[in-house]
């Protein structure tokens, strides 16, 4: 028998995400009935090809959470429709995944995902609460559902509606079936464990799965990547949908943490699919030709060589090595930049604008002859290797990159993981950006936010891109003296900016970053990773990432205090040594105090 769907909406907003528009077509194609609930909306009919076509959105109001949506829901059904089954999901949940999975239910009782303990009491998951006919005509049930207070009311807190809902669960008399055991239904169990539902077969899980902090993933040891993984096997557009959802509305490093965006490549010796390919170098240096010459030749096929440099001498060297390469002419095309201001970014976004615009490739490799003379040479080396081994180690590894981008159409860009071997960008690789950055988003009408510390980019400004994911880039009327006159070329200059902005521009596009390492890259970066991480956990409280945060914002104030009565204790007692072992009982007292006010909050 077909269910009546009683979907739950938090606020009008949630109309608009694309898991939410899915379920719905999906819904109202399989179920008997599809009714809307919402704040500031009486229970709503959906149906249709296009179920929100016709529908008028709900008033504006505060949001409102499924349990006090789901009182709303039962009562809609014990006076409508109690003869059905009963189906209570939302925007809150993903699914139906795949097949509906609605064949599966048993014939009479409770059906749900999971089942949380409480105070002696089972309160049932609301992703996916399906209650047969058996339930409604239950004495005691609908009873204590006639004596439901109304949600709109606001009259019950959470904990107490919870407790009521519990409450409901026990007074009933058949049989409550739950997916998970009553071992793994731990609090939140559909939003951590949703890897474990999926292949359960579970109709749904959580779609807040980006919506937690992905600190708080770690500590419970969740691995969304993974679900998405098994997503995907299961139902494909489902996943997208939800990658849709989130992608253009979260901070790119918290997404692509969530959504597996780092992948460690394995060479791959089958050639990948056809594909028309473009590689783009800017040699302000040439003889660095040669030394970027393993990269490009690494590109299978016939890829297109543009090559822009600021001189007809350096053409001319360029033109010679390429004739000693055995490169075809055809396949070739030297430029000469108009001016010799923002380096590689201005030669690509500027010189290379209409090669880049007109449809007539792929995918593009970005490289240059970068040498970074501002740094120990060892470390301009290691950050080199660092972007040519993780983006074209080998045939292989390139063909590896090319097929994820045939494979996946959201792919937009493919950088090397930032570099943090030399250069001190963890937390900090903003440098003097961030205000142009904020004011080219602003300008340029982008919707995601900006990474809070370090946002995704790539760093050293050597990628692999979709021309179609930069588009607004190439598209944005640049002009030369945008840039900063050389030598000039410094932190907090468009160049910089560029370099910051191209993840969120083809974000804002709705394509995906992926960051790419080589097995050796991999090994040696997170090693490097973990010492440094040690190396600072070492100095704090516990372990604990939430509570390193929380005391190292807590501690400011007075660690300001702190360092600045040191500082002077330091200088008095390098000015008189006698002074110095007179005060140092005071200072050590005085320091006490002033790290007990930094204690660990509970």
């Amino acid at each position: 028998m077909k269910p009546v769907v009683h979907y739950a909406i938090g606020h009008r907003s949630e109309l608009e995400r694309p898991h939410v528009q899915l379920a719905l077509e999906r819904h109202v194609a399989r179920a008997e009935a599809v009714v809307l609930h919402g704040p500031g909306l009486p229970p709503l009919p959906v149906a249709g090809k296009n179920p929100l076509a016709e529908l008028p959105l709900p008033r504006r109001g505060r949001p409102a959470t499924p349990l006090r949506l789901l009182f709303q829901a039962l009562r809609h059904h014990a006076h409508r429709m109690p003869d059905r089954p009963f189906l209570f999901t939302g925007a809150h949940a993903l699914g139906p995944i795949g097949a509906s999975g609605q064949e599966r239910h048993p014939r009479n009782g409770l059906h749900c995902l999971a089942l949380e303990k409480r105070d002696g009491l089972s309160l049932p998951s609301l992703e996916y609460l399906w209650l047969s006919p058996a339930f409604f005509a239950d004495r005691h049930c609908r009873e204590r559902i006639d004596r439901l207070l109304d949600p709109q009311g606001g009259s019950l807190s959470d904990e107490r509606t919870a407790r009521t809902l519990a409450e409901l669960v026990a007074a009933y008399g058949g049989p409550v079936h739950s997916i998970l055991s009553p071992e793994e239904s731990e609090p939140l169990a559909p939003l951590f464990q949703a890897d474990l539902l999926i292949e359960k077969g579970a109709p749904a899980v959580s779609s807040r799965l980006f919506e937690i902090d992905p600190l708080v993933h770690d500590l419970h040891g969740a691995d969304t990547a993974r679900v998405l993984s098994l997503l995907h096997l299961r139902d494909a557009p489902l996943e997208r949908a939800l990658r849709q959802t989130h992608l253009r509305n979260m901070r790119l490093r918290d997404y692509s943490l969530l959504a597996g965006r780092y992948e460690v490549i394995l060479p791959r010796t089958e050639p990948p699919p056809a594909m028309r390919v473009a590689v783009l170098v800017h040699l302000y240096y040439p003889d660095a030709l040669l030394e970027l010459w393993p990269a490009i030749s690494a590109v299978p096929g016939a890829p297109h060589l543009f090559i822009t440099t600021d001189t007809d001498k350096k053409a001319a060297s360029i033109r010679a090595q390429l004739e000693a390469l055995s490169w075809p002419s055809q396949r070739c095309v030297i430029r000469l930049v108009e001016e010799n201001r923002g380096r590689d970014m201005a030669a690509l976004f500027i010189s290379l604008r209409e090669e880049m615009l007109g449809g007539r490739f792929d995918v593009a490799l970005r490289l240059h002859s970068k040498k970074t003379p501002q740094v120990p040479r060892r470390v301009a080396l290691g950050f080199r290797e660092h972007l040519l081994q993780n983006l074209a180690a080998s045939h292989g590894h390139v063909n590896a990159i090319l097929a994820r981008f045939a494979e996946d159409p959201a792919l937009g860009i493919v950088i090397p993981p930032v570099i943090h071997r030399g250069f001190a960008t963890l937390g900090h690789a903003w440098f003097g950006n961030e205000t142009g950055a904020r004011r080219l988003r602003r300008d340029m009408g982008l919707v995601p936010p900006l990474d809070a510390a370090t946002p995704v980019a790539p760093y050293g400004t050597m990628f692999w891109f979709r021309p179609a994911a930069l588009e607004p880039l190439f598209r944005w009327r640049w002009r030369w003296r945008h840039y900063n006159p050389e030598p000039h070329h410094v932190d907090g200059g468009l160049a910089h900016v560029q370099e910051r902005m191209i993840c969120l521009v083809a974000q804002d596009r709705g394509y995906e970053t992926l960051m790419v390492m080589t097995p050796e890259n991999a090994a040696r970066d997170y090693a490097a990773l973990e010492h440094k991480l040690q190396a600072l956990a070492a100095h704090m409280p516990d372990g604990n990432i939430l509570h390193q945060l929380a005391w190292l914002e807590g501690r400011r104030p007075h660690q300001r205090l702190h360092d600045a009565l040191a500082r002077l204790y330091l200088r008095l007692g390098r000015a008189s040594p006698s002074l110095g072992r007179a005060l140092l009982p005071a200072a050590r007292c005085v320091s006490r105090w002033l790290r007990g006010r930094e204690a660990l909050p509970p």
